[in-house]
């Protein structure tokens, strides 16, 4: 398993829960369909091996599938931008994306509220009608997923992480995507065991924790704090 689409073919149980957010939850196929649309999404948007998606900030399911659609293409994350952006895409909620200035080549799509610019796109809408099935590509594990981390580092360090958790595990995610020890441990790594992700809201808890040195579970995941040094 050395890339992210070799993370999602992996055979976890169509109708066990990969993500709760609030009332929102997604079980695997959904999830699965998710993350291929938000690929083939992006590549219509010009994503593709050597383009990079800026993300802004935010525990949101649309960023988690922004990562993975990116990372389906060998596109490179960038997280949490200065306000200048050159990329191939900015993607983020809405209301925060009028903050930034953009190349002319870059593409907004926001998400959770419907731009009332028209050169924006509207990832709810979009997404919507995109294919669920992601045909095959040519990225390989030494792809960049995010600075200092290639997918194949990524995804073993994921694996390395996953082995203290079972398909009944519930990882909540209590820091930012924007450092890469969360990313691996709180999205990456429950998808190897087939557990689910929790991003809390309202009092919801997991059964383990992860971006945080504590919270209301009981368990906190250890995480890579950076790649080896060898690779």
């Amino acid at each position: 398993m050395d890339t992210v689409g070799d993370l999602l073919d992996l055979p976890h149980p169509d109708e066990e829960p990969a993500l709760r957010n609030g009332r929102r939850t997604y079980e695997y196929h959904r999830f699965r369909a998710t993350a291929y649309k938000t690929g083939n999404y992006l590549r219509y948007n010009g994503v593709g091996q050597q383009a990079t998606v800026s993300l802004l900030d935010d525990l949101a399911p649309e960023a988690i599938f922004g990562v993975l659609g990116t990372a389906l293409l060998g596109g490179r994350i960038r997280f949490d931008p200065e306000t200048d952006v050159e990329d191939t895409v900015l993607f983020g909620p809405t209301d925060e994306l009028d903050g930034y200035d953009v190349a002319g080549g870059c593409k907004r799509i926001g998400y959770g509220a419907k731009p009332t610019d028209p050169s924006w796109a509207f990832f709810e809408r979009e997404i919507w009608s995109e294919n669920p099935f992601f045909p095959p590509t040519d990225v390989d594990g030494d792809a960049t997923l995010v600075d200092g981390w290639t997918q194949t580092v990524a995804l073993r360090a994921a694996r390395n992480a996953a082995a203290d958790l079972s398909p009944d595990d519930v990882v909540a995610i209590r820091g930012s995507l924007t450092d890469p020890s969360t990313l691996i441990g709180g999205v990456l790594a429950p998808l190897v065991v087939g557990a689910t992700i929790l991003l809390p809201e309202d009092g919801q808890e997991g059964t383990v924790v992860v971006g945080a040195e504590k919270g209301p579970e009981e368990r906190v995941l250890d995480t890579p704090d950076a790649p080896p040094a060898s690779e």
